[in-house]
C-alpha cells in the first residue's frame, strides 16, 4: 500500500521550505491542486470517521469552479486519506462524519448559488441553442414550457451533459427576451419571433404539447393527495394511542 502524503498543515515549516527549495513539482501540487485546495478549505484531516466519497465529491462540486471527474476526485483524495471500499461504496478516513458533510453541502449551495447568466462559458452554451432554431426576439408570445421542450430536445440530441436548470434557463431567457406572467396559472411567458412558431409550433403540436403537460401535473396531483398531511398524521396516531 502507497504511503499517504501528508498535507501541507501536517508538515513542519522546515519541510515546507525543502520542498520549495528541491522545486519538486510532484511535492508542491497542493498549491495549486484544486482538490487540495478545496480539503484545506473545508479543513479536511486524517481521521476515524468514514465518510462516502460521493458525499465528499458533491461538496467538492459545488466549491469548485471547474471540478475534476469523481473518479479523478476519488485518485487525488486517496493519496491523503485513507480508503476504505465497503460492498461498491468507497470511503474515506476522516476527522468528520457524513452530517457535517452534507450539512457543509447545503450551507455553501445556500450562501453561493450560481448565477449561470453571468458565466461567459454558459452564456456561449445558450447563444448555441438559441442559434441552432434561429430564435429571436419578438411578438410571438409562448409558454415558457415550451422553449425549455426546445431546450432539453437540443440538450439530448447533442449529447449535452451540462443542462441549466429550469430556473437557470427561465433566467436567460427573460435575459434575451420580453417576458410577462399569467396572473391566474403563474405561467411565464416569453416574446420570439414568428418564423420559429411557424417552423416548429404548429398548432397541433401546441396542443400535444400542452396536453402531456396537464397529464404529468395530473399525475403529480394525484401522488400529493395520496399523501397525508402532517395534521391528519398527528390525527390518525392520536386516535391510536387513545383506542
Amino acid at each position: 500500500m502507497a504511503s499517504r502524503q501528508q498535507l501541507p498543515t501536517e508538515q513542519s515549516v522546515e519541510d515546507l521550505l525543502k520542498i520549495i527549495e528541491n522545486n519538486k513539482e510532484e511535492d508542491v501540487a497542493g498549491v495549486t491542486d484544486d482538490v487540495l485546495s478545496f480539503i484545506l478549505h473545508f479543513n479536511i484531516q486524517s481521521g476515524d470517521q468514514l465518510v462516502l466519497q460521493n458525499a465528499m465529491y458533491e461538496l467538492y462540486c459545488k466549491w469548485s469552479q471547474n471540478p475534476v471527474s469523481r473518479v479523478m476526485f476519488g485518485v487525488k483524495t486517496s493519496k491523503h486519506f485513507i480508503k476504505h471500499t465497503i460492498g461498491p461504496r468507497h470511503y474515506f478516513k476522516i476527522n468528520t462524519d457524513s452530517i457535517r458533510i452534507q450539512k457543509e453541502t447545503l450551507k455553501y449551495i445556500e450562501k453561493n448559488k450560481l448565477d449561470r447568466t453571468k458565466y461567459p462559458s454558459w452564456q456561449k452554451h445558450f447563444k448555441s441553442f438559441l442559434d441552432f432554431y434561429k430564435i429571436e426576439k419578438g411578438n410571438a408570445w409562448v409558454p415558457s414550457y415550451v422553449l425549455m421542450h426546445f431546450y432539453d430536445k437540443w440538450c439530448h440530441n447533442n449529447k449535452r451533459k451540462s443542462l441549466l436548470s429550469e430556473i437557470s434557463f427561465f433566467n436567460f431567457c427573460k435575459i434575451h427576451f420580453e417576458s410577462k406572467r399569467n396572473t391566474e396559472s403563474r405561467m411565464m411567458w416569453f416574446g420570439i419571433n414568428k418564423e420559429f412558431v411557424k417552423v416548429h409550433l404548429p398548432k397541433q403540436k401546441l396542443i400535444a404539447m400542452q396536453q402531456v403537460r396537464e397529464k404529468k401535473h395530473a399525475k403529480k396531483q394525484k401522488i400529493k393527495n395520496k399523501i397525508p398531511s402532517t395534521k391528519t398524521r398527528i390525527k390518525s396516531k392520536n386516535k391510536i394511542r387513545t383506542n
